[in-house]
């Protein structure tokens, strides 16, 4: 290691390595003290100015903080994460500003971040700012740096890593879907198997999942075709995790809006009684089962779309990947469980995640 010598005779020396993250804390430390007094100038303004007038109701102009969940683990405590974001999108209706308060966070995710991501894009639409802190746990804190979510999000810091271990991708983009998949696949494989290969399960996943955002959108609502992805290289275990997130009404939702305007409520109707559990948990079970028609399935009614989640879940059951869960209006499917549960608040969403290791097959 290069040693830099402070001063002239001095025999007191230290590493390259020490010198960067001393600049690293005193620029966080900098940027953090800054970051405070500029909400504290600014709530004393925006109190002094009183409320602002926005669709004829008068919005208070100062930060709402919200704290995130000390877990945020979407898939481990989904009823935490989805009540968080609950509460993200009803105070968007009563502020200009809202201030993520971060620093109690142990535990990070990626499919935690990229829902944390998809709000942020969904406060934009809605015409309010974010802020946010760090987690003060280093553990979490440098897996919030490594999630690629500073690629996205800019003024809450610089990010400590050049070469992060995840990256996000999302629909604003524009990118080409099978070039940049087959790039995502050849990456994931150097990383699981050493060399290149292919996976044409996961392929036609992650394809089709960017495709449905069309099925599963809500016209009326602006964003609601967008979609994020998260992927995450662990080279230690070998193993590729996959968080793929649609922004859309859900699966259940998105089946019964098809049904609706198709005029054939009345064999989702059928299709539903012959389901001897829960209605919910049954309607998911049946779709990826491959037991519902492409006609209800998909908004286009093409018996070659609407295809991607039965062949996922023979993708899963061939062994093409791991650790298969969705999260969709008020379920969540642990599918390597064989696992139905009942969510208490509904997810207007779809999140699909799974992983690639060793033990999989590869094409």
């Amino acid at each position: 290691m290069k040693k830099i010598q402070h001063k002239k005779g001095s025999k007191r020396t230290i590493s390259r390595q020490k010198v960067v993250q001393r600049s690293q804390a005193k620029r966080r430390k900098s940027h953090e003290k800054r970051l405070d007094k500029y909400i504290k100038d600014h709530e004393s303004e925006f109190l002094n100015k009183g409320s602002i007038q926005r669709e004829s109701e008068f919005v208070p102009n100062i930060p709402t903080r919200i704290n995130l969940p000390d877990q945020f683990d979407f898939l481990k405590y989904p009823d935490k994460v989805l009540k968080f974001a609950e509460d993200v999108k009803s105070t968007t209706l009563d502020t200009r500003k809202i201030f993520f308060e971060m620093k109690n966070m142990t535990v990070v995710t990626n499919p935690s971040v990229v829902l944390l991501l998809s709000l942020v894009d969904y406060c934009k639409t809605k015409g309010v700012s974010t802020y946010g802190d760090f987690p003060d746990d280093p553990a979490a804190r440098w897996k919030l740096e490594q999630s690629g979510f500073f690629k996205y999000v800019r003024g809450l810091a610089i990010p400590e890593s050049e070469n992060p271990i995840a990256t996000i991708f999302t629909k604003k983009q524009k990118i080409v879907k099978s070039k940049f998949v087959g790039e995502i696949l050849e990456e994931a494989s150097m990383t699981v198997f050493g060399d290149k290969r292919g996976n044409e399960d996961i392929f036609r996943a992650l394809t089709e999942g960017m495709q449905n955002t069309f099925d599963h959108a809500d016209m009326k609502i602006e964003g609601s075709e967008e979609w994020f992805l998260s992927v995450e290289h662990d080279k230690t275990s070998k193993t590729v995790s996959f968080a793929f997130l649609d922004n859309g009404v859900g699966i259940l939702s998105s089946v019964r809006k098809t049904a609706e305007k198709k005029g054939i409520m009345s064999k989702l109707a059928e299709i539903e009684r012959n389901i001897r559990v829960n209605l919910r948990h049954g309607l998911l079970q049946a779709i990826l089962e491959g037991d519902l028609k492409a006609e209800i399935r998909s908004r286009t009614g093409d018996k070659k779309r609407g295809k991607g989640l039965p062949a996922m879940m023979d993708s899963f059951k061939n062994n093409s990947f791991s650790n298969f869960q969705i999260v969709t209006n008020n379920v969540h499917a642990i599918l390597s469980q064989d696992k139905y549960i009942t969510l208490p608040i509904e997810f207007s969403g779809t999140m699909i995640y799974f992983e690639y290791n060793p033990n999989n097959n590869w094409q």
